[in-house]
């Protein structure tokens, strides 16, 4: 377990790069009380390839850079909705032939698809590193504790 207190700006960083596959965050607990824009962002090595699912008044899920730039999928959701989050579950799995399709599951439900976006591991990006990040000043004593993080390549 490991119990992250929040602070603004990058709190970690997987030294391990991500793909296709699984990538699943399991919370003990959680508690957040005020808006500081709690990021899970896949960064690409090689390209711009980017996708963040940021959680604040309104949650936001997007993908950009070499991914291609889609709208963001917002959903409201209350402070009590985001302390009861137990599960953060990011899936990368292959559409058609040069696109994926990139899924968030919030404590095992579907929460959106970001469909056919450009495939930038079949051109030459290497993989994503993970970033858990606030974009704000949290307020004190915001912090989770992290039962465990699986990364499946598929």
């Amino acid at each position: 377990y490991a119990h992250v207190t929040f602070t603004k700006g990058e709190m970690f960083r997987t030294e391990y790069l991500v793909n296709k596959g699984r990538f699943v965050i399991e919370f003990e607990d959680m508690h957040m009380s005020a808006r500081c824009n709690l990021g899970f962002v896949f960064l690409g090595t090689v390209t711009d390839a980017n996708f963040k699912f940021h959680m604040e008044d309104t949650y936001w899920f997007r993908c950009a850079g070499a991914f291609t730039w889609i709208a963001p999928i917002k959903k409201a959701y209350t402070f009590d909705e985001i302390n009861a989050i137990r599960k953060l579950e990011f899936v990368i799995a292959q559409a058609s032939e040069g696109f994926v399709d990139i899924s968030i599951y919030v404590n095992g439900a579907l929460y959106g698809t970001q469909a056919g976006r450009t495939d930038v591991f079949a051109t030459g990006e290497k993989g994503c590193v993970f970033i858990f990040e606030t974009g704000l000043d949290p307020a004190a004593g915001d912090n989770c504790v992290i039962k465990s993080i699986t990364y499946i390549n598929e």
